[in-house]
């Protein structure tokens, strides 16, 4: 990697790092796969040096997180569906947490106009997306295939999705997980309209990846971190205003105690 992918710059740092053995089981179908990390001295962004193609990335999140995947994850990584129960969001009192903290943070920056349309981006079955929002037409895109809870409809393709336009797009912990992010940001735009709102969450940087025995980086399907400075400099490359950039408390959300909040406005139509 020769430049950093979110600002540009060629100010990167080598890291050494590998990709943990389930990544390379599932992802890239058990072939070794050499990597280093990627840090940006100028917007802060940190990424596994090798970026996943679209097949391995089709290959590694088919039935994410269903029984298949959970039993297979466990066998390379025994402890996984302890940790899974106890931290996901499968977890009732995990799901609530999650959900009254989104809106709590958002609901007074909606209260003022009435939003017509919502979506989840990546949300499973939009559980997240605040009951005090339910007034509006709610829509979840997933490549799972998860059920739509009550109150959410479920947009089944990308075709259908570019077809509409939102008030408000959600995408809580997705952009960890993708090899581009700034063409995900890009997607979100061509989703929105003048004043619509987009609220990013992801983990923060400082609680990324754990340290093997050498010293190298463990990286799971995490294969992106972030810090305030690269969503500023992302909201400034995309032309948003933005509204609120900070990292606060989440809730247990499998181990991940801090996380990077980010809250903007498209100001051009």
């Amino acid at each position: 990697m020769k430049k950093c992918i979110i600002c540009g710059s060629d100010n990167l740092v080598e890291i050494k790092a590998r990709f943990r053995p389930f990544l390379i089981h599932r992802m890239f179908a058990k072939s070794p796969t050499p990597t280093h990390i990627a840090y940006c001295q100028q917007c802060g962004f940190e990424c596994a040096s090798h970026r996943p193609s679209q097949e391995d990335m089709q290959r590694y999140y088919d039935n994410y997180l269903e029984e298949d995947y959970i039993q297979d994850r466990e066998l390379i990584e025994p402890g996984y569906i302890e940790r899974f129960n106890a931290e996901s969001l499968v977890v009732q009192d995990n799901l609530l947490a999650c959900r009254n903290a989104l809106a709590s943070f958002l609901l007074p920056y909606v209260q003022d106009s009435k939003l017509a349309t919502i979506l989840d981006y990546g949300g499973g079955g939009g559980e997240i997306i605040p009951l005090e929002l339910h007034y509006a037409k709610c829509f979840v895109f997933d490549i799972s295939n998860k059920e739509p809870v009550q109150n959410i409809s479920k947009i089944q393709n990308e075709d259908e999705l570019y077809t509409k336009s939102f008030d408000l797009i959600i995408c809580s912990h997705m952009l960890e997980h993708v090899s581009y992010p700034m063409e995900f940001m890009k997607k979100f735009l061509t989703l929105m309209h003048k004043d619509s709102l987009l609220y990013i969450e992801v983990p923060y940087a400082e609680f990324g990846w754990r340290e093997d025995s050498d010293g190298a980086k463990l990286i799971h399907e995490h294969i992106n971190m972030f810090k305030k400075e690269t969503f500023i400099e992302m909201g400034k490359v995309l032309g948003l205003k933005i509204i609120v950039c900070e990292i606060f408390s989440t809730s247990k959300r499998f181990g991940c105690p801090k996380s990077i909040r980010f809250l903007a406005k498209k100001v051009e139509s």
